[in-house]
């Protein structure tokens, strides 16, 4: 079964498949179906920014008091609108699904004063000729925008459920509305890798994709764009810190917040050390032959002994070899040894004790 839309608040059904020659099910059927299978009427269709603001326009037939939930449940409200300036870009974004859009205007009751739904000052209005009139004494206390019918963008006072009265223009199911939200970027979180890191955000309601940056030098620098809600920041250096922040966009719009910017840490340096294969202690020359492991990006290696108390280095090869000849040893005497290897310019003396070997000298 396949879902067209027709009008602002209104699916027709098209029946798509049949089973041995005969209709599954009759359009009642489906549309019960249909209504149970989906959680909220309303559809998205279109996002645009003014102002530092983030505005979205919906179709769904929804009632004033419904729409204003659904616009608090995006962390948002029901659009206010309180210039000619934002009046002229909301009106630049009408289209022609909805025959109406409800606005956060509203009043008490019928006689009382105009207010908006967050407390700001009604003193701009853009009623169309002769409204608003609570026409048909119809309790009409809320403000929605013509899309048509009246000049486009003109405000006009209805019921909360519209018009109430068959194939009238201001029916409810060719109602849409718009909410008007704060941007936001994403809260960032990480998990260090090696050479990188893993970045998880939340979804941001709104947002058409999000962007990578890094502090580079005090710049904020793109890494890249995604649709996702993760990425993973490569060819880092183990061990240090990085600035990383993501940003959203909304309507062609980047928010250019980084202000959740986050400080990741790949893992530490993963320390390999050169590790002894074979001892081989010839009684005759009193020398020992000594081979080992050698260790990934190894620029070199050195033989260090320790003697009275102090470690001290007896011999160096090249990263390509990885055994060494002692000079004559005195015989029965205990020698304490340890191999080191040299890795990005640094030689690696961590733990020199614990990772030290001996032997007895013939």
């Amino acid at each position: 079964m396949l879902l067209k839309n027709t009008l602002c608040g209104i699916a027709a059904l098209t029946l798509a498949f049949s089973c041995g020659g005969s209709i599954i099910g009759s359009a009642a059927d489906n549309a019960a179906s249909a209504t149970e299978e989906t959680e909220s009427k309303e559809v998205l269709i279109d996002t645009f920014t003014f102002g530092g603001h983030v505005y979205q326009l919906y179709s769904g037939g929804l009632t004033w008091t419904e729409a204003k939930e659904a616009c608090e449940k995006l962390g948002g409200h029901l659009a206010t609108i309180t210039s000619a300036d934002e009046q002229t870009a909301i009106k630049e974004h009408l289209d022609k699904v909805c025959n109406n859009y409800w606005i956060g205007g509203y009043r008490d009751a019928v006689g009382e004063p105009w207010k908006w739904v967050t407390g700001e000052n009604f003193e701009y209005n853009n009623w169309a000729y002769n409204e608003p009139n609570n026409y048909g004494n119809n309790n009409e206390i809320y403000i929605h925008v013509f899309n048509g019918n009246k000049p486009i963008g003109t405000w006009n006072d209805a019921a909360d459920g519209g018009a109430g009265y068959a194939g009238s223009f201001y029916n409810l199911d060719g109602h849409g509305f718009i909410c008007e939200l704060n941007p936001v970027n994403p809260d960032v979180t990480y998990t260090p890798g090696n050479g990188c890191a893993n970045l998880e955000w939340n979804a941001v309601i709104g947002a058409e994709k999000y962007a990578v940056y890094g502090n580079v030098n005090g710049e904020w620098t793109k890494f890249n764009e995604t649709t996702d809600t993760s990425y993973t920041v490569r060819g880092l250096t183990a061990g240090k810190k990085y600035e990383v922040a993501v940003i959203a966009m909304f309507g062609d719009y980047w928010f250019e917040d980084y202000s959740k910017s986050i400080i990741v840490t790949p893992n530490p340096p993963i320390v390999v050390y050169p590790k002894v294969s074979n001892i081989n202690i010839n009684s005759k020359t009193h020398k020992a032959k000594i081979d080992w492991e050698g260790v990934p990006g190894a620029e070199k290696y050195g033989v260090a002994v320790f003697i009275n108390g102090k470690w001290k280095v007896q011999g160096y090869t090249d990263a390509d070899t990885t055994t060494i000849t002692t000079p004559q040893l005195k015989s029965d005497t205990e020698y304490k040894l340890v191999i080191c290897a040299k890795v990005n310019g640094k030689w690696e003396i961590s733990k020199l004790n614990e990772r030290a070997f001996r032997f007895i000298a013939l």
